[in-house]
């Protein structure tokens, strides 16, 4: 089972949104968006380009939280998957490495209407990992 598959059963993700592709919505404002090239520094402006009109075309909400899952052959620091667009759209970035085996992500507490989102992060990362924290996947 692919790490995708995984996400969505055992999460469980069952609030597909039709309207854009592999993506489903968590909690109110807080949405998991799988996304399937790789992600690189040079393409994550264009990949937010990509999911901020999408948002903005089908999403209801005014304010929201999208975690992107993707995978990576880059090292990043936490600090670097965290995006935000000065007006009312957190991104952040969960990408998994499956040649070095091992997952980068951006799991810190945000207060800001609610949109938190590293309880989600730390459960896709139990999922992928085994635990919480570790960014080695052991599965």
């Amino acid at each position: 089972m692919n790490y995708k598959d995984m996400i969505i059963k055992e999460f469980p993700l069952l609030n597909k949104i039709d309207s854009i592709k592999d993506c489903f919505l968590i909690d109110k404002q807080r949405y998991v968006l799988f996304y399937d090239e790789m992600i690189s520094r040079e393409n994550i402006p264009q990949i937010l380009s990509i999911v901020q009109k999408q948002k903005d075309a089908y999403l209801q909400n005014s304010w929201a939280t999208i975690i992107i899952i993707g995978k990576t052959q880059e090292s990043f620091k936490s600090e670097e998957l965290f995006f935000f667009d000065n007006v009312n759209t957190f991104a952040v970035f969960y990408l998994i490495d499956k040649e070095k085996q091992t997952v980068y992500k951006n799991d810190n507490w945000i207060f800001a209407l609610g949109l938190n989102y590293g309880k989600f992060i730390r459960k896709i990362n139990t999922i992928i990992t085994g635990t919480k924290k570790d960014t080695k996947i052991s599965k």
